[in-house]
């Protein structure tokens, strides 16, 4: 029989906590003010609790249900449930789902790139820049990626601090009133926010390689807790910065505001302080990246999968140079992706909770 991948015990509490949060922040935060004000006005903020109270409850019944058996991961854990076929169509389904959500993510921090800083760049040229350094990180698995992310955090609170400038000079009126227009746009804005936690579901996999699993609830509500506050930061930053009706004219206000920025010795902090949020981008994929692949090998038996790494990194440049993708087109794959993410970061848990707790009590029974 060929061997499986083994996913050891490699990942630290505040490893495991940057890891979850590093997934979730992703290039999607640039668009979300504006996605905010679109749907709920200054409102828009008070919905981040609502996507926050959702990934909360689903990455606790993660939890819950992955706790029984603490060296499985998710295709194990369907194994066990459903023989072999289950097991089968857990390693098929989270690599196509990490797989995509991964490239997903390259194509849209490509754009940005390419929008902002590499006009005349080729799209694929970009996109085999990107893809150079995680040659030597996401081989590494776990153990590598969660040094990374540790590393990276304090990057992502350098960007937090140069945001306060714009901060200071804001309107807090624009905030007024609360509720302006009552609950309604606020609920309907709540899709956009329960998407944007979307990263948690990584637990499915890097639960297992945590050595202390005794805080992973707590390391989980706590990685949740930070994406929360980053969100709601850098939306407030940007709704007391632009007008009600001016914000919703900027695709990424993040970014427009960090233009408002002067020094004396640099003229485009926009772009200087984008090329070191690059950093911060590379843990939402990275992660991604390797799961996808490393499913790949469940799915072959190889115990090392890293040709099929650069497998998947020469299959992401040729889609981009073939396809050549446009903001439109990674918006409806997205859309598309979106939909999958629903189901599996948050439907799926609801499932494997309540089949767990069916199976434990079966298995008390049947050893009685």
């Amino acid at each position: 029989m060929p061997a499986q991948p083994t996913m050891q015990k490699q990942l630290t509490l505040l490893q495991y906590i940057f890891l979850i949060h590093g997934t979730q922040v992703a290039v999607g935060v640039l668009s979300l003010p504006r996605q905010l004000a679109e749907g709920a006005g200054t409102d828009g903020w008070i919905a981040l609790f609502f996507g926050w109270g959702a990934s909360i409850i689903a990455s606790l019944l993660i939890i819950s249900a992955m706790k029984p058996y603490p060296g499985s991961h998710l295709p194990d854990v369907m194994g066990l449930f459903f023989g072999q076929w289950g097991k089968k169509l857990g390693v098929i389904v989270s690599g196509v789902y990490f797989t995509t959500f991964a490239f997903i993510m390259l194509v849209k921090t490509v754009l940005y790139i390419k929008n902002w800083m590499l006009q005349e760049t080729s799209q694929f040229v970009i996109m085999s820049l990107l893809l150079l350094p995680a040659i030597f990180i996401v081989p590494g698995g776990f153990k590598v990626l969660g040094r990374y992310t540790e590393l990276v955090y304090f990057l992502k609170i350098m960007v937090i601090v140069i945001l306060i400038f714009p901060l200071i000079d804001g309107h807090f009126i624009n905030l007024l009133p609360v509720l302006k227009e009552g609950w309604g746009p606020v609920l309907k804005t709540v899709n956009s926010t329960v998407l944007s936690f979307l990263g948690f579901e990584v637990a499915y996999f890097c639960y297992p390689a945590l050595t202390t699993k005794q805080y992973a609830v707590r390391g989980i509500l706590i990685a949740n807790t930070l994406t929360l506050f980053l969100y709601l930061f850098v939306t407030i930053v940007c709704f007391v910065h632009f007008s009600p009706d001016e914000i919703t004219q900027y695709n990424d206000p993040p970014l427009t505001v960090l233009k408002t920025i002067e020094l004396r010795y640099v003229e485009r902090f926009d772009v200087i302080t984008l090329a070191f949020y690059l950093f911060v981008l590379a843990t939402s994929w990275m992660p991604f990246m390797y799961i996808g692949v490393y499913c790949t090998g469940m799915l072959t038996g190889k115990q090392k999968p890293s040709g099929y790494f650069v497998g998947a990194i020469v299959c992401f440049v040729l889609v981009t140079f073939f396809l050549n993708p446009s903001f439109e087109n990674n918006d409806q794959l997205v859309k598309f992706i979106s939909y999958f993410g629903l189901c599996f970061a948050y439907a799926l848990p609801v499932f494997l909770w309540a089949y767990s707790r069916v199976h434990q009590r079966m298995k008390r029974r049947s050893s009685a």
